[in-house]
Formats: C-alpha cells, structure tokens, sequence
C-alpha cells in the first residue's frame, strides 16, 4: 500500500529519493514490472490533489505539479501535458 504525502509534508520536502524509490520497490514487488509506473502515478496525483487543494487555484496547478515531478525525479512529464524537452 502505497503512503501518501500530506501537504505539510509536501511543502517541507522531508521525504529523500530512497524513501521515494522503497515505495516504488515494494509496489515492483508485490504488483510486478508492469505496475511501477502505475505506483508511481497514483502517489503523485495523490500528492497533486492535496496541493491542489491547498491553494485553492487552478492556475497553479502546473506549478505544482512541476515541483512535485521535480521532487519524484519523474520522467512522466507527457502525461502531465509539460514540456520537458529542454
């Protein structure tokens, strides 16, 4: 089971990249190959609703979604409909 961020968690950034990457790890495991990519989109649009609705304001949503790929080191910038390619 995959553990959500909160948005005070989020805004501290206490989390390090192998905590992030255990959770990846455990779902590899228990789900396979094919459902890493999916752990790792379920645990950001969790984090993204909690920011979105921390500030109320759609138009900071892409914002927010930048720190927290950022934050992941995700590759997944298509899906989020940004532009990674500089």
């Amino acid at each position: 089971m995959l553990e959500f961020l909160t948005v005070d968690e989020m805004k501290t950034c206490d989390h390090t990249e192998a905590d992030i990457q255990a959770v990846i790890d455990e779902k590899k495991a228990t789900l396979g190959e094919k459902q890493e990519h999916h752990g790792r989109h379920c645990r950001l649009h969790a984090t993204f609703n909690e920011l979105k609705g921390f500030y109320g304001d759609q138009a900071k949503r892409l914002g927010n979604i930048a720190v927290v790929m950022n934050k992941y080191k995700t590759t997944d910038c298509e899906h989020y409909g940004i532009d990674n390619s500089n």
